[in-house]
């Protein structure tokens, strides 16, 4: 059985399974041109992700310390494409729930620089569904698009540091905004973490791995990742990169949206792994990069006397490269 997922629900999928890429992020909640929003705006702030980085091999000299380098009123434009596909099983049932990819275009702006930290802001400038005549009709790309387009609406702020360390996150979202794009964002930080690369305080060279692990709370329950990296060349303030992934979660109660009154659910496992190749421009906030992760979650249902397990085969691409 193959059926269509609307826009909420595919966007809400895919936050069990991001962040992706990295443990750091874009964003902090005392940026002073966030507070300034206007009064017809409501604040939405994410939960920072704990994290460290914790270097396993220095790699061959020279060794050089790897540091984002900011300036006030740098900015950069970028386009994030993510592709996710979910194949459901319960029971005897089996249905593939069909994501269509979204193509979002954000713009990102140095607001300040203070002690090497970034105060950054963060607007969509379009986000569109990627149209594919073998899998959407005219018109349900359109009706996709028409939802989408309440992102351009969305403001956000941040700061990094430069070590590609995440202060915090807010979103300043406008009144009447659709629950589910509400939602979408609430969770979604994740996906602009592929923007830029964790950084160890030590100096480093090519061959170099460090290991960034994260800890969240993704869909009400906390989401464990461990990012490895490994450096494949630095040159003129460029570092190229591949990375291996691994995400899980413990076995525990979890908050899933439109339940049944009386039902609950409680993730059995979540075990994700993927890998990920890029570039990162040490004087810019954001990074080349395409990833994958795949992997299965099982989570119980249960109400009216009757526990129902729902097995999920998930699988997420995210490219993201100049717009």
């Amino acid at each position: 059985m193959r059926r269509r997922l609307p826009l909420h629900v595919t966007a809400a999928l895919a936050l069990t399974v991001v962040p992706l890429l990295s443990s750091c992020g874009l964003f902090g909640d005392d940026d002073p041109a966030a507070s300034s929003a206007p009064s017809t705006t409501v604040v939405t702030t994410t939960t920072v992700p704990a994290s460290s980085v914790e270097v396993l091999e220095p790699g061959r000299a020279p060794l050089v310390p790897l540091r984002l380098q900011f300036r006030e009123g740098d900015t950069t434009k970028v386009a994030l494409t993510i592709d996710l596909s979910v194949d459901q099983t319960s029971g005897t049932s089996h249905a593939e729930l069909a994501a269509p990819a979204v193509r979002e275009v954000a713009t990102l702006t140095v607001d300040g620089v203070r002690r090497g930290e970034a105060m950054v802001s963060l607007t969509f400038d379009e986000a569109t569904v990627v149209r594919d005549p073998g899998e959407l009709s005219a018109e349900e790309a359109d009706a996709i698009d028409r939802g989408l387009a309440a992102l351009t609406d969305v403001r956000g702020s941040g700061r990094i540091s430069e070590f590609g360390e995440l202060s915090a996150f807010r979103y300043d979202l406008p009144e009447g905004l659709d629950p589910g794009v509400r939602t979408t964002l609430e969770g979604a930080r994740g996906q602009l973490d592929a923007l830029a690369l964790p950084l160890p305080a030590e100096p480093v060279g090519v061959g170099a791995r460090w290991r960034s692990t994260t800890t969240s709370r993704v869909g009400g329950f906390p989401l464990r990742q461990e990012t490895t990296y490994e450096i494949t060349g630095i040159q003129d303030g460029s570092v190229t990169y591949r990375a291996e992934i691994r995400q899980y979660a413990q076995d525990q109660p979890v908050a899933l949206d439109d339940l049944p009154p009386g039902t609950t659910a409680h993730l059995v496992s979540s075990r994700l792994t993927g890998t990920a190749t890029g570039t990162m421009d040490l004087t810019s906030v954001a990074a080349t990069a395409r990833s994958s992760l795949a992997g299965t979650q099982v989570i119980d249902l249960r109400g009216n006397g009757q526990k129902n397990r729902l097995t999920q085969e998930l699988s997420l691409a995210v490219v993201v490269k100049p717009a």
